[in-house]
């Protein structure tokens, strides 16, 4: 209240009151406007393969990005040809290093006969990536095989 009084006297003894300090933004955090990005891992599907038997599934991964992707989960379902109930699968791949690839074998799994089979590499979303979208295949009973968005397929 004090603070007020005053200014209101020295406003009418002397005029406005001008020269007032000027509020600045402060400068952009790191790794927004003005900064350079970080640089991220680049995780994609590359092919599968059946190395042994009927009950095996290799899948590759690849790194495109420009950083090493550290530990990470690759999930798959498998479901019968025309049916809605899937069996889920995960298992833990090792990382893979810039411009790398990987090998992930997956065993035991339900005789894959006449079978539609989803794969989503980093099922578990731990690696920050420039490009979240080519995470995800599926490969098809008749032996077709595509990319998808993971939010079609996990």
């Amino acid at each position: 209240m004090r603070t007020k009084l005053g200014i209101l006297i020295l406003t009418v003894l002397f005029g406005p009151i001008t020269g007032m300090a000027q509020v600045t933004k402060a400068p952009p955090p790191p790794g927004k406007v003005g900064q350079p990005k970080p640089k991220l891992p680049n995780l994609v599907f590359m092919s599968e393969y059946f190395p042994g038997g009927v009950n095996t599934l290799g899948i590759s991964i690849a790194n495109g990005g420009e950083a090493d992707a550290g530990t990470f989960m690759v999930g798959i379902w498998v479901r019968k040809k025309g049916s809605a109930t899937k069996a889920y699968f995960e298992s833990r791949a090792a990382g893979v290093k810039v411009n790398g690839q990987a090998e992930l074998i997956f065993k035991s799994l339900p005789p894959l006969v006449d079978v539609d089979i989803g794969i989503f590499i980093d099922s578990k979303k731990k690696i920050i990536e420039s490009d979240e979208s080519d995470n995800c295949a599926m490969v098809f009973a008749d032996g077709s095989s595509g990319g998808w968005a993971c939010k079609e397929i996990w």
